[in-house]
């Protein structure tokens, strides 16, 4: 029996290991969640029967319900609402000051995630610094292996898609997302030759609006039921985020909201460095909320990158420090959401043990008891909830929302305030 105890430890330890392995797959794998509830919600914006949590287990944030609730203004839009191709208003002064000169681009794949990616590949530096500031996504739905693999057969300057959050209680899609570009692929495939996953390896260049959609079938409920390998395709404009810049009215205020970025960040990124050493006391590290952080997210704190300056003119410089703080919000989920799904497996494994006779691996959640799947997803709930609340380590939702804003200063202002609560956050763990 003793032997038997430590075999089940190892199991739960190798799906540990699994779990961690997997984590930096998560903001880049499309999370098809409540596929069909758009339809049903997305006409009661402020009820508080929209107020729904899917894909709890995730920690995922990308809700309209939770958009509006803390005051973002990002605009929804359904793929499939109009038969004709569904378009969204944009007036002749809005193209003139938010877009680069009406620069239109015309039937671009979309790529709906529960993910936010910044566009830190401008024009002005073409070049990534870091081979982890590449975006890296999995393809394994149909329709995005398809997309995938047309792209792949264009020429390099052609391969170009755009990446849009997804909302899981609605199933609709912001309307601002990210131009993306396939630098290298891999295609992976199964015993008989056909194809498991395609591996995207992208530079996040533009900020694009979503003008019209060329092809709302594709988003019909038949086709995701299908799961038909259709994707949508968009005319999209590029935004053009530096033109505002001689309109700033409240230059000053801005410019010492750069300069308070800097310095937030270098007094949270000493503390978390201090956590990630383990040189500071139990104390502080549960007031901190890090009292149990998996290895990996230790590590990663214990050497954060440098967050050198901001410029009110200079866009680029922004979306670095932007990219330094998501990854930062990040690494902090993804530590609460490995740590979930530890103690889940372990309770999953606990109670099946009990219920008698062999062991039957693997342990699915609907083979338990219904009261053990409600605890389960209570605790699931619960650890969502938790985390919603802290909405300054969001790295997806707050991230939509600087996206969204159409003028540097409020771009600014919206990171300022993120690293605004998480600073007091560690001002007074530290000198409690």
């Amino acid at each position: 029996m003793q032997i038997f105890h430590v075999f089940i430890l190892i199991l739960i330890q190798c799906s540990f290991i699994l779990i961690h392995t997997c984590c930096s797959f998560v903001s880049s794998s499309f999370v098809s969640v409540s596929a069909f509830a758009g339809k049903r919600y997305h006409h009661h914006h402020h009820h508080h029967r929209y107020h729904q949590l899917f894909a709890v287990g995730d920690l995922s944030t990308s809700y309209e319900w939770l958009a509006n609730e803390r005051g973002f203004h990002i605009e929804w839009m359904d793929p499939e609402e109009s038969d004709d191709g569904c378009s969204v208003g944009i007036s002749a002064s809005s193209i003139e000051r938010d877009y680069d000169d009406g620069l239109a681009l015309s039937e671009i794949p979309v790529y709906p995630l529960d993910a936010c990616y910044l566009p830190i590949c401008s024009s002005k530096s073409p070049v990534m610094r870091n081979e982890e500031d590449y975006a890296i996504l999995r393809n394994v739905e149909p329709r995005n292996v398809k997309m995938a693999q047309d792209l792949i057969q264009k020429n390099e300057e052609d391969r170009v898609f755009c990446a849009v959050m997804r909302a899981n209680d609605t199933g609709r899609i912001a309307t601002v997302g990210t131009l993306m570009r396939i630098v290298s692929y891999d295609e992976q495939l199964l015993w008989d030759g056909t194809i498991a996953r395609i591996v995207l390896k992208c530079k996040p260049e533009k900020l694009v609006h979503i003008v019209r959609i060329l092809n709302p079938e594709a988003w019909s409920r038949e086709n995701r039921i299908k799961m038909s390998n259709e994707y949508l395709l968009a005319n999209l404009l590029v935004m053009n985020v530096a033109r505002d810049q001689s309109k700033c009215m409240t230059y000053k205020k801005t410019q010492d909201q750069c300069a308070d970025i800097i310095k937030m960040y270098d007094n949270i990124k000493q503390v978390y460095e201090s956590v990630g050493a383990g040189t500071v006391s139990a104390d502080v590290k549960k007031r901190l909320d890090m009292d149990d952080l998996p290895p990996f997210a230790l590590e990663a704190l214990s050497s954060l990158p440098i967050m050198t300056s901001i410029s009110v003119e200079n866009e680029h410089s922004f979306w670095s420090a932007a990219f330094i703080w998501q990854k930062v919000c990040f690494t902090v989920r993804e530590a609460k959401r490995i740590n979930l799904q530890a103690l889940i497996n372990e309770l999953t494994i606990e109670v099946a043990m009990k219920s008698g006779g062999p062991l039957n691996l693997p342990v699915h959640r609907e083979d338990l008891p219904f009261e053990k799947r409600m605890e389960l997803n209570q605790i699931e709930h619960n650890a969502t909830q938790e985390f919603i609340s802290k909405s300054n380590m969001d790295p997806s939702l707050n991230f939509q929302h600087l996206l969204s804003v159409s003028s540097t200063s409020e771009r600014i202002s919206s990171l300022h305030r993120m690293l605004s609560m998480e600073y007091d956050k560690v001002l007074s763990s530290v000198k409690s």
